[in-house]
């Protein structure tokens, strides 16, 4: 067994206690028990044990929304059960996922600042699982809509615009297009070079 694993099973012990201590002392949908649940989620993902790391993401997010949460920590709570159900890896999970993306999403859509950067990585990932689940399309789609808010928000010369410009890059060659690809390609590791350079 990997070490994080053996890690990771001694300590799911320790934060079911914990939960329990806290349900039992503070009420099941104290604020209190959302770390915990997220904690004793993360293990649970750790281990390969999805459906109750999704269950107790979920479990924390609903805590989260009962408190009149603002937008981005709505958003981020939303993200977490999303990313616990693509890491799943199960088909069974994909509606979950894409939900809460859209969830998250929907919460920072008109965020200006930080929540527009918190936005577009959140985009990224979905965009990630659209690919991972067949929909490349709408995937490079979305991908093309954002670079110019990318590009506002990081910067020229930024790992995002960079890694868009490989995504797409990777999109163009898939379809043929050795000549556009091998531009946003080319462009995407110019930019990445620079970043590291100057970093």
């Amino acid at each position: 067994m990997y070490q994080s694993q053996k890690k990771s099973k001694e300590a799911l012990p320790h934060y079911q206690e914990a939960l329990e201590y806290t349900e039992i002392s503070r009420g099941e949908k104290s604020l209190e028990c959302v770390p915990i649940l997220k904690e004793l989620a993360g293990v649970e993902r750790a281990l390969g044990v999805h459906d109750a790391s999704i269950n107790h993401f979920l479990q924390a997010h609903h805590i989260v929304l009962s408190r009149n949460p603002s937008q981005e920590e709505a958003a981020v709570s939303a993200h977490l059960v999303a990313r616990a159900a693509v890491a799943s890896g199960g088909i069974e999970h994909h509606d979950v996922a894409k939900q809460y993306f859209q969830e998250s999403m929907a919460n920072l859509k008109d965020a200006e600042g930080m929540g527009k950067a918190k936005f577009l990585s959140i985009q990224d990932d979905y965009c990630h699982f659209l690919q991972v689940t067949g929909q490349k399309e709408r995937a490079i789609s979305i991908l093309r809509e954002s670079l110019e808010a990318k590009v506002a928000v990081f910067g020229d010369l930024s790992p995002e615009v960079a890694e868009t410009y490989r995504l797409l890059g990777g999109a163009d060659l898939a379809q043929g297009n050795q000549s556009g690809a091998h531009k946003k390609l080319k462009k995407g590791d110019f930019i990445f070079l620079l970043s590291v350079t100057f970093l």
